[in-house]
């Protein structure tokens, strides 16, 4: 495989020849020096794609209260846990239904549509995957991360005809990778993963995971609805309402305060005005 290193901000970007997986070290949230990662409930701190647990069939391990496609069993998600876990899970299950089944009659080698949705996404979050002692460099933890989701979502093997996506994300590697089947790839292209995920960046440099990962499945839901994609890299923007309104509703609010300002003023001077008028007057008798 011919990688292609690209430099942005002090982050190398990866780019794999083969359509359809990308990865993105990112800068993450400062570790202290000497920081283990959080055990999940197995009392594992770290995974290996043989030992990482099934979100369908062993969904405690997984924190999800029943059958997911979502897994976080070092519970990695930024705030309130619980809402991330049901907003992302929201997410992949909406993108299984408003999506269609890709496969047609020339892919009856990967198999046949089984009118179970369409494509499958799974999230597989990790605090940290276990690596040599020797492979501490981002080119070690992005190539770990690629063989990582690629084995486990062939493992898992979700897809009705290789149309399933993996995503996986480990926090303290600081690494980002998107696993597809060959039928997927033709929707989700090497260069939309890279640049989604170096776009999600903006969240996760501060620590934003739930957002970061909803920002991801947003684009490629979009993407695999065939509906058009705006890649305009985000704002961090976290509110409920979009960043125009808020600024339309500013900037009304500031034209009414100035409005009120100019009114008390007049009033002000007016006031002033008619007191003088009659002290003038006044000595005049």
């Amino acid at each position: 495989r011919m990688l292609l290193f690209l430099s942005f901000l002090s982050t190398s970007l990866l780019v794999a020849a083969d359509i359809g997986n990308g990865a993105v070290p990112f800068t993450g949230p400062p570790q202290r020096p000497g920081s283990t990662p959080t055990p999940g409930p197995n009392g594992w701190a770290t995974y290996t794609p043989q030992t990482y647990p099934d979100s369908i069939t062993d969904y405690t391990q997984c924190q999800m209260p029943g059958e997911s496609f979502l897994c976080d069993p070092n519970r990695i998600l930024d705030g309130n846990v619980t809402e991330g876990h049901q907003q992302l899970d929201h997410a992949l299950n909406t993108i299984r239904s408003s999506t269609q089944c890709a496969c047609t009659s020339a892919d009856a080698n990967y198999g046949t549509c089984k009118g179970e949705g369409g494509y499958t996404v799974s999230l597989a979050l990790v605090d940290k995957i276990t690596l040599d002692a020797n492979q501490d460099n981002k080119v070690d933890r992005m190539n770990a991360a690629m063989k990582f989701a690629n084995s486990l979502r062939n493992l898992q093997d979700r897809g009705q005809c290789e149309d399933d996506i993996l995503i996986f994300l480990s926090r303290q590697d600081q690494v980002m990778w998107t696993s597809t089947g060959p039928i997927a790839e033709r929707a989700l292209t090497a260069e939309l993963i890279n640049e989604v995920t170096l776009n999600a960046e903006t969240y996760f440099v501060k620590g934003q995971y739930t957002a970061g990962l909803s920002y991801t499945l947003e684009k490629y839901g979009q993407v695999l609805r065939g509906e058009q994609v705006d890649l305009t890299p985000p704002s961090g923007w976290m509110w409920p309402f979009p960043l125009w309104a808020v600024i339309t509703i500013g900037v009304v609010l500031g034209l009414v305060a100035i409005a009120l300002i100019g009114l008390a003023i007049w009033g002000c001077t007016r006031c002033c005005c008619q007191e003088k008028d009659q002290y003038t007057m006044g000595t005049r008798m």
